[in-house]
């Protein structure tokens, strides 16, 4: 959301803040000024260090993006950025020079944020030039206030920018000053050394000659299926006594009043279905004459030489449930809150407007979010925003009520309101943003969450992590940062629920609250392959296990990462995990085991060239879980016999059964097979004992 980027990228402008340590012999990265760019525009970066200077070439990546080096010095170096299609968000500064053949690198580890703006659509798309037009440009990825916005060379003005679109003013034209045809439509700013977007051909102005064209339409949108009744249309050339119809998408409106003000119609809104109008719709004027139904106006508005369209958008929501508000629906009027207020099955890519209760935000400092809005509730000396929440399209109609805000009695505490990213899966890169009010006001610092590292603590040390802030973390209603030990590494830290303790800038124990951090393990499958060597294999040792490892991965394009222990479990056998995938992917290692048997059948194949030995069989395949940090067996909990002791017991029950079948011989090495088995399974648990101790 923009106003997630805008905070980010504010600081980020500054620099993030390192303490300046002497410069050693170590190649080190402590800087970027400033600390973001867009995809689409060279920018020159400052990046500062130690020993940057070193070797004879140097080479400096952005999120994987190469930056062209200008100038460099011992602590400092300049280079302009690259474009790319495929980077956006934050991400590591990456440099490497070659001192002597020597290779070396330095990582600044998240220091570094690409925008990747993208133009989507304009509503309306033709506007007659004599009309002027108040234009809807749909946009992602801005950071700055104010654009500069051009349709074929005519600069519109700008009235606001929000998170998924820009709202600006085409001032109407004489006849033959505006270009004729599609036009591109071009975002830059002042501050920028060339335009952040330019899309081709998006925008049309037309000359509709004496025939009536729209210049506006109130409301420009309405919530589907029951919307408000009526849309007044301004319009010129319209003919005293003519009488007009309306084509509104797959609509042929015929319920078409003059309005009480000269030039206005008043049209009665359709019923939207799913299947004919979600979305913009185009809006065309067409004389009675002209057309008594659909079909025949459809067929007079593709004979126009040039016909200007209007807009009318019709979105799917909200309909009901309560909008989520944060940090809360009931915050005390002692202190200021930077709200934000969401509605479900709200796209929010039109001008609307939030109140709650009697209180109506700044236009200038409302912005239209994602789903909802964004604003700034200031302290009062009494409570003055209490009420229902209302959401307004921009006729100022009432589209949803619903939901209550309290302006509160004065609260001196420090509070948590609401906690989002929750839980947080471990190894799994992820921000924790908490939600409340305070923080500013009693003088918090840090963040840290008790009782979390997994292992035992060093002399002196403590099992706390500390989260850390993000650029811009710590506003005035809300804190946002990272637990890297957490979200970076799987044997670190353990699950459960945690509390935060809020530090002041001398150390100072100001508040503790719990269950803020959930940290939970990843609980998709995995799979476990019990693979085998020939009896003639020259070489059946750990070794040649790892060599399998290897191969597999790279003929099978595996990160290293998703083999999980291949071990050795007995002379000729051997057993493969793959690794089930984080977060919400849909794992993959069924398809990935089955490409495996299919390597180990072929005995033609690359994996047998590079792996003598390996017999073309596969003993069995089982799906594995994840129990923990680094911990992923057949069964979790009390379940999974981690010791293999009980295979003896398989043995001397199934000799009884087989002697009482007169198959004695038969069922014993039935049962030895198992038996080996179960053993096989609580040496390679043995094994996870080790790596996790």
């Amino acid at each position: 959301m923009l106003g997630t980027v805008r905070a980010v990228a504010a600081v980020l402008l500054a620099g993030l803040a390192f303490a300046a340590a002497a410069c050693d012999t170590a190649l080190e990265i402590h800087d970027a000024n400033p600390s973001f760019a867009y995809t689409t525009v060279p920018t020159e970066i400052t990046i500062t260090g130690c020993n940057l200077n070193v070797g004879l070439t140097r080479t400096v990546k952005l999120l994987g993006v190469e930056c062209a080096v200008k100038d460099v010095s011992k602590e400092s170096l300049t280079c302009v950025t690259g474009s790319s299609e495929a980077v956006s968000g934050l991400g590591d500064i990456v440099m490497t020079v070659d001192a002597a053949g020597e290779k070396k690198s330095a990582k600044l580890k998240r220091g570094f944020m690409y925008f990747r703006p993208t133009l989507t659509s304009v509503h309306p798309a033709v506007v007659d030039v004599r009309a002027g037009a108040t234009v809807r440009v749909e946009v992602t990825g801005l950071y700055y206030d104010q654009y500069e916005v051009s349709f074929g060379g005519i600069k519109a003005e700008w009235l606001s920018t929000n998170d998924n679109f820009l709202l600006v003013r085409l001032p109407a034209l004489p006849e033959d000053t505006a270009p004729a045809g599609a036009s591109d439509v071009s975002i830059g700013n002042a501050m920028l050394p060339s335009l952040v977007i330019v899309k081709r051909g998006l925008f049309t102005f037309v000359n509709t000659g004496a025939k009536p064209y729209v210049t506006q339409m109130s409301p420009s949108w309405a919530v589907g299926p029951a919307p408000v009744s009526t849309a007044t249309l301004y319009a010129k050339n319209l003919a005293p006594g003519d009488r007009y119809n309306i084509m509104l998408g797959q609509f042929f409106v015929t319920d078409v009043i003059s309005g009480a003000e000269p030039g206005t119609l008043i049209i009665t809104l359709p019923t939207c279905t799913e299947d004919m109008c979600y979305g913009p719709q185009s809006v065309v004027l067409i004389n009675k004459d002209e057309a008594n139904d659909a079909e025949s106006a459809t067929a007079a508005i593709a004979a126009r030489k040039d016909s200007a369209d209007w807009e009318f958008t019709f979105l799917r929501g909200p309909h009901s449930s309560a909008p989520n508000v944060y940090p809360g629906a009931v915050l005390p009027h002692n202190y200021d809150h930077e709200m934000l207020v969401t509605f479900s099955d709200f796209t929010a890519t039109v001008p609307a407007t939030v109140h709650l209760g009697e209180y109506t935000p700044d236009p200038k400092e409302l912005v239209v979010t994602a789903n909802g809005f964004r604003f700034n509730l200031a302290k009062a000396d009494k409570a003055y925003a209490s009420g229902r929440i209302r959401l307004f399209d921009d006729a100022g109609n009432v589209v949803y009520d619903g939901g209550d805000f309290v302006h509160a009695e004065p609260d001196k505490r420090m509070a948590v309101t609401r906690v989002v990213r929750r839980p947080m899966e471990i190894g799994l890169d992820g921000a924790l943003s908490v939600y409340g009010y305070g923080f500013v006001e009693h003088g918090a610092t840090t963040f840290r969450f008790r009782d979390v590292l997994a292992a035992e603590p060093a002399a002196g040390a403590g099992r706390d992590v500390t989260m850390e802030l993000s650029a811009a973390g710590l506003t005035q209603s809300r804190v946002t940062g990272y637990v890297w030990e957490c979200t970076d590494e799987e044997d670190l830290c353990r699950d459960g629920d945690f509390a935060m303790e809020v530090l002041d800038a001398i150390g100072t124990s100001i508040g503790v609250f719990p269950e803020v951090l959930l940290l939970q393990f990843n609980k998709n499958v995995g799979m476990q392959l019990n693979l085998a060597f020939g009896a003639d294999a020259p070489d059946a040792s750990q070794a040649a296990v790892d060599a399998f490892k290897i191969v597999a991965g790279e003929l099978l394009g595996v990160a290293a990462e998703r083999f999980g222990t291949v071990a050795l479990v007995q002379p000729l056998e051997f057993t493969v995990q793959l690794l089930p995938l984080h977060a919400d992917e849909q794992p993959d290692a069924e398809s990935l085991a089955a490409k495996l048997e299919a390597l180990i059948a072929d005995t033609s194949s690359e994996l047998h060239k590079r792996v003598p030995g390996l017999r073309a069989v596969v003993l069995d395949r089982q799906s594995i879980q994840r129990c923990g940090a680094r911990d992923y067996r057949l069964k979790c909990g009390k379940e999974d016999d981690k010791n293999g002791d009980s295979s003896d017991a398989w043995i001397y029950i199934c000799i009884g059964i087989v002697a009482a079948a007169l198959i004695i011989g038969l069922a014993i090495y039935a049962c030895k097979k198992r038996a080996d088995h179960k053993r096989a399974i609580g040496l390679l648990d043995e094994h996870y004992a080790t790596l996790n101790n």
